[in-house]
């Protein structure tokens, strides 16, 4: 039965992936705008990386003499087949940059595999933290709030020194753009009224 399972697991994973790329190429082909085709979209490529999270829960996680080191193994591997998938890809594409359907590939890709690396992580860290709290005789939340402030910490300052300024910059780099055409239009219609009043004072 765990076979069969893991077999229609991955099968299963596999076909909804493709069902994902081949509603992203009609819609792209067809110009469709529609939220329902967008989530539909979405659903499958969600679906398929629960599908593959299932997956390493019958096939990696018992390979591991503990929960917590079968899940940290299926995080190790999925992160590195997460880089070496987004490698093949990014390859693919600079040997053949007419083939539009990897540059979308790319994006379905990523929005997919972090679903697949960020679920099994979340229950590393889950195990993990009712793991410690049953040796040290602690309250599981209590422990968990600890870690969740000691995490802050550190990725909170990180996110102030260098993401938010990021994105700060880009929006105001975007926002430049429109003030840009209103100057010229502005510059336009100023130069057009200064040409109609002299125009207005040589004929008095």
């Amino acid at each position: 039965r765990s076979v069969e399972g893991s077999l229609a697991l991955m099968g299963s994973a596999i076909l909804l992936a493709m069902v994902a790329v081949g509603i992203d190429k009609i819609q792209r082909r067809l110009d469709i705008d529609n939220m329902f085709v967008e989530m539909a979209k979405l659903t499958a490529v969600l679906l398929s990386a629960w599908s593959w999270i299932y997956w390493g829960d019958l096939q990696i996680v018992p390979l591991a003499d503990s929960k917590f080191l079968g899940l940290a193994l299926m995080c190790l591997i999925y992160s590195a087949a997460a880089v070496l998938g987004l490698v093949f890809l990014e390859t693919v594409l600079a040997c053949l940059p007419s083939w539009k359907i990897v540059e979308r590939s790319i994006d379905l890709f990523i929005v997919g595999i972090a679903w697949i690396v960020a679920l099994p992580s979340e229950q590393a860290f889950d195990e993990a933290s009712e793991t410690i709290s049953e040796a040290m005789d602690y309250p599981s939340w209590s422990l968990r709030m600890l870690i969740s402030f000691l995490m802050a910490s550190i990725m909170v300052p990180s996110w102030f020194a260098f993401i938010l300024p990021k994105t700060l910059q880009t929006e105001t780099e975007v926002q430049s753009l429109s003030p840009d055409v209103n100057i010229d239009e502005q510059q336009q219609v100023h130069t057009v009224t200064t040409k109609a009043k002299s125009s207005d004072k040589d004929q008095e």
